[in-house]
């Protein structure tokens, strides 16, 4: 049997617990029943009337037994303040479950945005990180910020970057001629 790792409750990791959750789901067999956008049990009236009625209650049955055994495994895998949360609306419902988690760990709120946002315009180069690892961190902020609906332009990101640049590790040089060339010309590309 493949495990997946249990959920350790931090947002900027719930996609990488996403994605091993649903390679158990699939190599058990059963991730067709908890990602669809709709049921499609329900969403073909015609193919329900031509079907067999007890034929449509043994494929009801079988997705209600399969998505309560993915929710099974969903509550093994995720932290009890998870399981609190999804307990009351989604019980035995693990897409039902997954819409609450997401919705609350990948948080397209505004208090969200503007966490990383601060964290962003805050950013400093950290004393054992080389540049091209303070610039991929830079750029991820920023993409998180894309992927909530904000956008942070090319200048304005260098110049976060640049204002975080140590003043002692001889970066002022460095510094001065950036400041001295016109930004709308620079890009990432360029900066990097």
């Amino acid at each position: 049997m493949i495990f997946c790792d249990k959920f350790s409750g931090k947002s900027k990791e719930f996609d990488l617990f996403e994605t091993q959750f649903r390679s158990l789901l699939q190599i058990n067999g059963i991730i067709d029943y908890i990602y669809k956008e709709k049921n499609e049990i329900n969403s073909d009236p015609i193919k329900v009337i031509n079907e067999r009625e007890d034929a449509f209650a043994v494929r009801v049955k079988q997705d209600q037994a399969n998505n309560k055994l993915a929710y099974a495994y969903l509550v093994s895998k995720i932290p009890l303040k998870a399981i609190d949360m999804i307990n009351e609306e989604a019980t035995d419902n693990c897409r039902e479950a997954l819409k609450i988690l997401r919705k609350h760990y990948k948080g397209s709120s505004r208090f969200h945005k503007m966490q990383l946002m601060c964290n962003l315009t805050s950013l400093e180069m950290k004393h054992n990180e080389s540049a091209h690892e303070y610039v991929l961190r830079a750029e991820k902020s920023r993409m998180k910020l894309k992927g909530l609906g904000e956008y942070i332009s090319d200048t304005l990101l260098i110049h976060f970057m640049v204002n975080g640049l140590p003043k002692n590790k001889g970066f002022e040089t460095f510094t001065t001629m950036l400041c001295s060339v016109d930004f709308p010309e620079w890009n990432m590309e360029k900066f990097r």
